[in-house]
Order: structure tokens, then sequence, then C-alpha cells
């Protein structure tokens, strides 16, 4: 499914990510939520975070089963701990919606995706941001916080 992949920066070819990174941070709970991954077109109609489907596979366990034996993976939803990291994954999502329950005015990034992103951003480290959006949106300064801004479609999953 990688042709549903819109890559929009890439500095210093951070991307594709070494597999024997010594420690990979995953920020963020798009990463590890697969009803945010597929947004509003599951089972259900207007989608919803969490379990949604017995198949699938998160952004987390991606990078958990493709990295080495060796590279530690930690995982915070809200920003944790990001100590000697050699690159920040942050993985962002609008809530899951369809047609016209979706509607916004205001397609910027919400506060709190931007606050993650800038949290990442502290570490001094490379900063893969990957955006699970069902439509265009306003990035800002997440783009310019992230060495590399990686948005999957919607519906369907990225393997890393």
């Amino acid at each position: 499914m990688r042709e549903s992949v819109v890559l929009l920066k890439n500095e210093r070819i951070t991307l594709p990510l070494s597999k024997k990174l010594k420690h990979v941070v995953v920020f963020g709970k798009a990463a590890n939520d697969l009803g945010l991954q597929c947004g509003g077109w599951t089972i259900d109609w207007q989608g919803k975070p969490g379990k949604v489907t017995s198949g699938g596979t998160t952004l987390l366990e991606a990078i958990q089963q493709t990295v080495s034996a060796e590279t530690k993976v930690t995982y915070s939803a809200d920003g944790g701990e990001i100590e000697a990291a050699d690159v920040v994954i942050v993985a962002v999502a609008e809530e899951p919606y369809a047609e016209m329950k979706g509607d916004r005015t205001n397609l910027n990034l919400n506060t709190a995706d931007l606050a993650l992103i800038n949290r990442a951003r502290q570490a001094n480290v490379p900063v893969v941001t990957v955006l699970y959006s069902g439509r265009p949106l306003v990035l800002g300064e997440a783009l310019e916080s992230s060495r590399c801004s990686w948005f999957p479609a919607v519906h369907v999953l990225v393997p890393v």
C-alpha cells in the first residue's frame, strides 16, 4: 500500500530509517490505535478509536516488528521520555469521521498534536511526523518542526 503514502519532506535522507538504530521513540496515541489509523471507513460508518478489526497492524507494531532485536522502542501516547533517542516518530490523527459529520471550518492541526510534535523536537534528534488524515490539513509549524513528514491515506496501514 505504499502508493497511498505522501512524503512531503525528507531532509538529510532521514527516511528510510535504519533497522539497526539503538533507540526509537514513538509518540502519539495514533501510533498504537488502529481505529485512528483507519479513520471513518471501518465496519462502523463513522469509525471510532480503538480496536476496530481483528486484523491490521498499528504503526507501533510495525516498527517493533521491523527493527533489529537490539533496538529499543519506547512508546508514549502523550510524549513521555525521549532520552537517548536516535529518532522520534510522532503519529497524529484526526478523530474518525465520514461525510458531513467531519465537516470543519478550521483545517489546522489541533493544539495537542502541535504540542506533541514540538515536544519531540526538544530531543534534538530527527523527528519523523506521521499524520493520518482524510483530507488536506494546514500543517504550518508541524512541517517546519519535522525532518520528515509522512502522510499515509487514512484508511491504509503503511508498512515501515
